[in-house]
């Protein structure tokens, strides 16, 4: 019989042994079991993770339920009364007497483990399921990194403001002859909407990433989106356009980024999407010219929507497809 010792549990998986599905880690996390109880769950799925590290499928589905379980404990641990790790003491009618909660150390954790799994706790879920979903899509394995890159997205608010590369107005025309207008641009600031324009608009204090994408009315938005381009706000936003799209918040949705190509969440928008690369770099506008940045590589724009040929059509002049990924009439 085939086993595996997982180093940090001590948990022996054997093949022999049932998978647990994710849809039954998801049943006892809602019946909020104590700490110690979902710890248990944790220590056991980490087991399978290890034991299935070398088949892509099992191992997500086993992974994702260890994140979401450590998610669960960080909520937990969050609103535990001594989540520092200390004695804790608490009234009992007018006197004051020493508790019998436990510490850290009673459940098992240190407290960089509690730090770390309530930062984990604290990723937005429309950010965690849309890189979950990025991953099964794309047939990967989820992977620490990632997961400590949306850890970074929840404090990445601060590189907003110098993290401003405001659209030229060649583009955005493009962007209303495609779409008729743009009813949405959910990462812009005050000035950017001279030449955008937008029915709605969201800046950095209003933060696009924690609202919906959808019209006032509640209807499907036409959404133009250049994100800011720092490692972890635009994965966020990258995700956040995916899942307003697939949630019907939007209907259209133009996402303009750098051309990344050896990213995980570039790789996972071009494997569903349409794409065209710009010609040459875009020129990004500044209201004071002596504060802009010369653009140090080529963008490509994706296209979340229905009319790929309108979208190829739109940006003939601006940008390029890849050669499969268009009409045999798009203009080269």
């Amino acid at each position: 019989m085939h086993q595996v010792i997982d180093q940090e549990t001590g948990l022996i998986v054997t093949d022999d042994q049932q998978i647990m599905r994710l849809s039954d880690v998801e049943m006892f996390l809602a019946t909020r079991p104590p700490i110690a109880h979902a710890k248990e769950l944790r220590d056991r799925l980490a087991g399978y993770a290890e034991y299935y590290r070398n088949d892509v499928k099992k191992f997500t589905e086993v992974y994702e339920g260890q994140l979401r379980t450590e998610r669960y404990i960080g909520l937990m641990l969050a609103e535990f009364p001594n989540a520092n790790g200390n004695q804790y003491t608490k009234m009992e009618g007018d006197t004051m007497s020493p508790s019998t909660v436990p510490t850290l150390s009673d459940l098992g954790f240190t407290k960089k483990q509690s730090s770390r799994l309530q930062q984990l706790a604290e990723i937005p879920e429309d950010r965690f399921n849309s890189y979950i979903e990025a991953k099964k899509n794309a047939q990967e394995k989820i992977t620490k990194t990632d997961i400590l890159d949306l850890v970074k997205q929840v404090s990445a608010r601060d590189e907003y403001d110098g993290d401003e590369w405001k659209t030229p107005i060649e583009w955005i025309e493009a962007a209303r002859d495609l779409m008729g207008a743009i009813d949405l641009d959910p990462a812009s600031h005050d000035t950017a909407q001279a030449i955008i324009q937008a029915g709605e608009y969201y800046t950095k204090d209003e933060n696009g990433l924690n609202r919906p994408w959808n019209r006032p009315d509640g209807t499907p938005a036409r959404v133009w989106c250049n994100p800011p381009y720092s490692t972890a706000l635009v994965q966020a936003f990258t995700f956040k356009a995916l899942e307003e799209y697939r949630a019907g918040n939007a209907d259209q949705v133009l996402v303009l980024v750098n051309n990344c190509t050896d990213t995980q969440w570039f790789y996972a928008l071009a494997q569903q999407f349409p794409i065209m690369f710009s010609r040459g770099r875009v020129d990004f506008w500044y209201e004071d010219p002596d504060d802009k940045t010369p653009t140090r590589q080529g963008q490509a724009l994706f296209y979340f929507g229905p009319d790929a040929e309108r979208f190829y059509a739109s940006f003939a002049h601006l940008a390029y497809a890849p050669i499969g990924r268009r009409p045999a009439h798009a203009s080269t």
